[in-house]
Formats: structure tokens, sequence, C-alpha cells
């Protein structure tokens, strides 16, 4: 079984986020202050779990998309794959 990398999380995420039409950044530089992107989809590394959070207003809030604490990379990967297959499963998106 191949080892899953913060990259190839990092690669799942920006399909999501393009998927969805979201910003890929989840924060940018707006007169020299932070701006949250609502709608980013993000990697959360804590503690040596991994989870992914979404920005869900302009101060930053978030939500956990799995509703679940930190997971391996393999569990997150594997969740973010189902997660990606069903928005594409009801845009009509065939592979």
């Amino acid at each position: 079984m191949k080892q899953i990398t913060q990259t190839m999380l990092r690669g799942k995420i920006d399909l999501l986020n393009e998927l969805t039409g979201n910003p890929v950044n989840s924060y940018v530089l707006v007169d020299n202050k932070r701006s949250a992107q609502i709608g980013n989809y993000y990697l959360s590394m804590q503690c040596g779990g991994y989870a992914l959070f979404r920005i869900a207003n302009e101060a930053g809030g978030i939500n956990n998309i799995f509703s679940r604490g930190h997971s391996t990379k393999r569990e997150l990967y594997d969740r973010i794959c189902a997660y990606i297959l069903g928005i594409e499963s009801a845009q009509g998106v065939t592979a």
C-alpha cells in the first residue's frame, strides 16, 4: 500500500477547491490585513493528526468537514477521495 504524504493530501484538497469553485488560498492580504477566503478547504495538522477544514466566515471561523478529530493521513485521504467522488457524482462528472 502506497504511503500517503502531505503533498498528496494537499493535491486532493486543491482539486476539491477547484471542483467546488472555492479559493485555493486560505488567506490573502488586503490593505495589509489578512483576509479569510470563505469556502476554502484546507489541511489542518495537530498533534500528528490531519483533518479537512473549511473557512466559514470573514473572521476565519471554520467547519470540520467530517466532524471528527484529527486522523491519520491515510484515513483523511480516503475520506477526501470519497467526498470528491460524491461531488463529481452530484455534478454529473464522469472519470
